[in-house]
């Protein structure tokens, strides 16, 4: 009989044991993988296929809404992108495409690194800017 550890994949969490011959399927999200029976591994953590004991610091993937976004800007950049969406096509594709990613906007993606790289080389926000979000 095995021993199983489940966790979900995606955060590599250790959410149960098992102990059977059946064994899920990763296209449901979760995994599995073998422990020592003398240990209980729950809330431990799977990292590069090694269960880790304890609580491990995952890295958390910051997201914004659209207002929480638009707050990075200082007012002064706030009203020049608005009102280049009024005269520049490429301006207003990225203020709508953030609008519409309200919740889940990334500083991290390269669609927003790029976006915030056309608005720097236009004038309407700053370098400093651009610097302090691609930090987050």
């Amino acid at each position: 009989m095995n021993h199983l550890a489940l966790y979900e994949i995606a955060t590599g969490t250790v959410i149960g044991t098992i102990s059977a011959e059946i064994v899920p399927d990763a296209e449901t999200g979760f995994a599995y993988i073998e422990f020592d029976p003398s240990t209980d591994p729950r809330g431990w953590h799977v990292i590069d296929d090694v269960l880790v004991p304890g609580a491990v610091t995952l890295p958390v993937s910051v997201r914004y809404t659209f207002n929480e976004w638009v707050d990075l800007f200082p007012l002064v950049e706030q009203v020049a992108i608005v009102t280049a969406t009024m005269s520049d096509p490429l301006a207003k594709l990225i203020y709508d495409r953030a609008q519409s990613a309200s919740g889940n906007i990334d500083p991290k993606d390269a669609r927003t690194l790029e976006g915030l790289g056309y608005l720097v080389s236009k004038g309407w926000v700053s370098a400093a800017t651009y610097d302090r979000i691609a930090a987050l």
